[in-house]
């Protein structure tokens, strides 16, 4: 089976692989797109600005994935339905933070104390940033958020922001140097996650349109799913895409959530098809920037729904959160290890932690919660606790420490 998946995936990961993608034709062999996702039918990206509760109906309705379960999405859009927008008035004491999590139909990431109360925030929308999904801490303190699509609306980004809350940069997903500009008039994407090292900013491509006209009334589209990144710092420089779908018996059809080890290898979790069995699995990509190869950790329906995936310690392990079960488990080693969780539930069941990450000393984890609270959990005796927050209550899906353990 990881066999399988490995040479099936390898050979589709840069231009030179061919497919029928979605259109009124194919695209040239030197493309790199592949067929639509499967998963909920043929992705509908907006192409244009919408709001929140038009975004959470679009992903109810399976036309485009969601970063959590469909019921959680329901709460949440019965949650914000006929709600304002808050207006955050925090004293701007962004370094008092001890942790991050977000607001994330709202566009907002909230600054929180040992106590869990909101001491600050940050207003991404303003900065272009349409909801932000994971939230995450690196080895200099600054804070990263994936902004499921950003100011065009067209494609998702990643922004950095230092301790003091200040925006660094943007990275703007788009059409990549290795899809040939005739061929990515546009590129239509959304994004769950981001992550880095001291060479690149990766962000995920849940899945991915590009398209260009091939005469003024024909549009051809070709459609996939992977990583784009860019340099370290140079945020202005056009990204480079991984692609990662797989038309033969081993595919996958959506990334959500992804991060990379100390040897610069990166595991992401996705929903995707062995034959004719499809789920949730978890894989990896060696030397994604040089000579990338797909290997499967685990097969499609391993997890009941994919959730935040992690590099704790210096990044030297690996976690992966399933939503559904309420669990975070360990898969350094390719086989399942130390299990954390579940998670709490609240007075009324409700339970689903996203995605988040463990202190600077590896004794806690936390994760954001799409029902609207932050869940920590203590490593050595696997006990969890439920933290609302009236400031968490349209449903959090990030939470970071601050510092992290990066």
């Amino acid at each position: 089976m990881a066999t399988g998946i490995s040479v099936a995936l390898a050979a589709s990961l840069f231009a030179g692989c061919s497919a029928s993608p979605q259109g009124t034709g194919t695209l040239p062999s030197s493309s790199v797109s592949q067929p639509t996702s499967v998963h909920g039918g043929p992705q509908q990206f907006p192409h244009h600005k919408i709001g929140a509760a038009e975004l959470l109906k679009l992903e109810i309705a399976g036309k485009l994935a969601g970063p959590a379960p469909r019921d959680a999405l329901k709460w949440q859009l019965q949650h914000i339905r006929g709600k304002a927008r808050p207006q955050y008035h925090f004293r701007p004491d962004v370094p008092s933070a001890k942790a991050w999590s977000d607001d994330t139909e709202f566009g907002y990431l909230l600054g929180l104390s040992k106590r869990f109360k909101t001491v600050s925030s940050i207003d991404v929308e303003s900065n272009g940033c349409y909801d932000p999904v994971t939230v995450k801490i690196d080895h200099s303190h600054n804070i990263w958020a994936a902004c499921e699509y950003g100011s065009s609306f067209e494609a998702g980004a990643a922004q950095e922001y230092n301790s003091a809350g200040t925006l660094q940069a943007t990275y703007n997903v788009g059409c990549p140097t290795n899809i040939s500009p005739s061929q990515c008039e546009y590129f239509y994407s959304d994004t769950f996650d981001q992550f880095e090292n001291s060479s690149y900013v990766f962000a995920s491509l849940t899945s991915y349109e590009n398209c260009y006209f091939v005469t003024n009334y024909d549009e051809q589209c070709g459609t996939g799913a992977g990583f784009e990144y860019w340099p370290a710092g140079n945020p202005s420089a056009q990204p480079t895409l991984i692609n990662v779908t797989s038309a033969g018996s081993s595919s996958v059809y959506e990334i959500y959530y992804a991060d990379i080890d100390s040897s610069g290898n990166i595991w992401f979790d996705y929903y995707g098809c062995e034959g004719s069995s499809c789920g949730y699995g978890i894989a990896k990509i060696t030397s994604p920037t040089t000579s990338p190869n797909v290997v499967s950790v685990a097969a499609p329906g391993s997890l009941e729904f994919a959730g935040g995936v992690y590099a704790s310690n210096g990044s030297t392990r690996v976690w992966v959160t399933d939503q559904e079960a309420g669990t975070t488990t360990e898969w350094t080693s390719g086989t399942p290890g130390t299990v954390i969780g579940p998670t709490k539930t609240n007075v009324e069941g409700d339970r689903d932690p996203v995605a988040g990450g463990f202190n600077s000393t590896d004794t806690k984890l936390g994760i954001g919660d799409a029902y609207g609270w932050a869940d920590t959990c203590t490593v050595a005796t696997n006990l969890c606790a439920l933290h609302p927050s009236a400031d968490m209550t349209d449903g959090a899906e990030g939470f970071a420490y601050q510092p992290s353990d990066k």
